[in-house]
């Protein structure tokens, strides 16, 4: 290929990208593009390029080359909403800060060990979003920021929930209820073995209490020992809702094995409201006592108060219910007829 310069009489001349090919004895000119629109020094580069002068420059000896630089777009936007839920705002400024909120992204966006967790940080973009060297740390960064965390607890805690519901009435109604989780080592100060959720028998586990708000919002969490029963961590809940966040009327709401009789004579010394399930054995003693009947609940929902007690009891006949009960009768009605076949036929 190369450049030819056409004469075009009265006009400037025409520059063009021809090619010269054989056809048969002779050698024809091919036009493979108008150039005359170009500025002259790009012409001139390109005469040179197919002359082969530009040849020794060093882009063309050397390829270009591409790298992956840090990630930045995922770990920027749980940073923003880390921010928009008040999280950044109730840790405060401090060099712990940072730590946390890799942890929270860590666990959002690549869940695994501290360990994995830092090397995962180190491929994002750390320095430009939080200012932190790559290599200024360690996993033991993010220990140092949990047992701070965990001092910190009550006072975070209560951060939130003034930010949460800073301007606006505190809610009045809480919900509580435990979960645990099996320990694959045993040197957890917490560890014990008890009533086994995961059914991971021989294991031990640590027992957690959950306070969220009437949205399912979390408020406070605790961890208590493995073998702690779910109505002993009550008056903790309690304690948190009267002293640390300062609310005066509430109703909290656990199932029947949560709120028994101790926990709501704590519930209702400090002028608590409570609404809990109540036992079958219950139900039977205020039928045979006739302060319930159960034709009052056959469609509606109805209520009762016991004027004695003051108690304020809520039922309702629940038809789904009442089929699963058929179904469950029915099965076993049918096994049973078979069991009997079965053995009739091998007499």
């Amino acid at each position: 290929m190369y450049i030819d310069v056409v004469p075009n009489r009265n006009s400037p001349p025409a520059i063009l990208l021809r090619e010269a090919r054989r056809q048969g004895k002779k050698i024809v000119k091919v036009t493979l593009a108008n150039l005359s629109h170009l500025s002259p020094q790009r012409i001139d580069v390109l005469r040179r390029a197919l002359k082969g002068e530009l040849d020794g420059l060093a882009f063309c000896q050397t390829p270009a080359a591409f790298e992956q630089g840090p990630s930045f777009g995922a770990l920027f936007v749980v940073k923003t909403l880390c921010e928009r839920l008040g999280i950044t705002a109730s840790l405060g400024k401090n060099r712990y800060t940072p730590f946390v909120l890799l942890m929270i992204a860590a666990r959002l966006l690549e869940p695994g060990s501290k360990l994995a967790a830092m090397r995962w940080a180190k491929t994002h973009a750390i320095q430009e979003i939080f200012g932190l060297e790559p290599e200024s740390f360690d996993e033991n960064s993010f220990y140092r920021a949990l047992s701070w965390l965990a001092e910190k607890q009550a006072d975070i805690e209560q951060a939130l929930f003034r930010q949460r519901y800073s301007g606006q009435a505190a809610p009045e109604l809480f919900l509580y209820d435990v979960t645990s989780s099996y320990l694959e080592g045993t040197d957890n100060e917490l560890a014990d073995y008890g009533y086994n959720r995961d059914k991971k028998q021989g294991k031990k586990q640590i027992v957690i209490g959950l306070l969220t708000d009437i949205f399912g919002s979390p408020v406070a969490v605790r961890v208590f020992e493995g073998n702690t029963s779910d109505p002993t961590t009550v008056p903790e809940q309690i304690s948190i809702l009267a002293t640390q966040f300062g609310v005066q009327h509430i109703t909290l709401v656990g199932d029947k094995g949560m709120l028994r009789g101790p926990q709501i004579q704590d519930l209702t010394a400090v002028h608590f409201n409570y609404i809990t399930a109540i036992s079958k054995s219950e139900i039977r003693a205020m039928l045979a006592t006739g302060l319930i009947q159960l034709s009052l609940f056959d469609e509606n929902i109805t209520s009762v108060t016991d004027i004695t007690t003051g108690i304020c009891y809520v039922l309702r006949r629940n038809p789904e219910r009442v089929r699963q009960v058929r179904a469950n009768r029915q099965d076993r009605i049918n096994k049973i007829k078979e069991h009997a076949v079965i053995t009739q036929c091998n007499k």
